[in-house]
């Protein structure tokens, strides 16, 4: 019986030694676009290379095994992109990176065709994103970015 106890003991001390990996006070990283460019086409689809920067205020860093991302203009999934060779990002630090985005051709057919029929000045837009720690103890992270786009203004956008 005794080496029940302690196999449930060193079970109990495992288990709280990886509740200590978890970070209270963990802080989602944020996301930017630093660029956009377009790449040569396949077909009808149409693909760009896109620059990220990756910011995380945790005192941990961050292993990304990929992410998966998409672009919605008025609710239209107008782009969509997966990448897997992310750069550790460090405690504190942020990271650059590039990854291929591709269009939702139909999607984006069916948004050209709503502002043919009703033009507007101004598109709601939201950028979501799920980043992929590889971790058991850490979910995926999912982040959004959303606000608004105003087509006449062509210095700025707004949130």
């Amino acid at each position: 019986m005794p080496s029940v106890a302690k196999a449930w003991l060193c079970a109990l001390l495992l288990w709280l030694s990886a509740c200590t990996t978890l970070q209270p006070n963990f802080q989602n990283p944020t996301m930017q676009v630093t660029s956009i460019a377009l790449l040569p086409s396949e077909g009808m689809q149409i693909n760009f290379d896109v620059g990220l920067k990756v910011s995380n205020p945790n005192k941990m860093p961050l292993n990304v095994l990929g992410l998966a991302y998409d672009l919605q203009l008025d609710g239209y999934k107008v782009v969509e992109g997966v990448g897997n060779d992310i750069p550790e990002i460090p405690a504190y630090g942020s990271a650059e990176f590039h990854i291929t985005a591709s269009t939702n051709l139909m999607q984006s057919f069916k948004l050209l065709s709503e502002m043919l029929n009703n033009p507007k000045s101004v598109l709601d837009y939201a950028f979501n994103t799920k980043l992929d720690l590889g971790s058991t103890w850490l979910p995926a992270l999912r982040l959004q970015d959303s606000g608004k786009i105003n087509l006449t203004d062509k210095t700025r956008s707004s949130k």
